[in-house]
C-alpha cells in the first residue's frame, strides 16, 4: 500500500542529493586517501583531561568501589533527605488541618 501521488508532487531527489553532499561532509586527502569530516572541515582539538574524564564515565559501573565517603553519600540523599522532605509536608498538610478545624489526616 504505497502513496500515489500526482504527476506534480513527486518529490525533488536533485535538491536532496546536492544537500547531503555539498557542505555537510567536508573531505580532506591525507596521503592519497581521503577523510571526511563532520562540521564543515572544522578541526577539534582533543582536551586530554576531558577524554579521561569521558572514560571514567563510560566505565563507572566497572570501578566503583563502595567507600566510606559512598555510603555516607547514599545515606544522606537517599534516606535523610526524602525522610526529611515528606516529614516537611507532612507538618504542612497538619497544620492546615488545624487551621481549618479537621482532624489530622493520615499518611502512609
Amino acid at each position: 500500500s504505497r502513496p500515489v501521488f500526482p504527476k506534480s508532487s513527486k518529490p525533488n531527489h536533485s535538491l536532496a542529493v546536492s544537500l547531503a553532499t555539498s557542505t555537510h561532509f567536508a573531505s580532506r586527502r591525507i596521503e592519497g586517501r581521503e577523510e571526511e569530516k563532520m562540521g564543515g572541515g572544522m578541526e577539534v582539538h582533543k582536551n586530554r583531561w576531558i577524554e579521561e574524564w569521558n572514560a571514567g564515565r563510560e566505565n563507572l559501573e566497572f570501578n566503583f568501589r563502595w567507600t566510606r565517603r559512598s555510603l555516607a553519600v547514599v545515606g544522606l540523599f537517599g534516606l535523610a533527605v526524602p525522610i526529611l522532605v515528606y516529614k516537611g509536608i507532612v507538618r504542612e498538610f497538619h497544620m492546615q488541618d488545624e487551621d481549618a478545624g479537621r482532624p489530622y489526616r493520615k499518611f502512609l
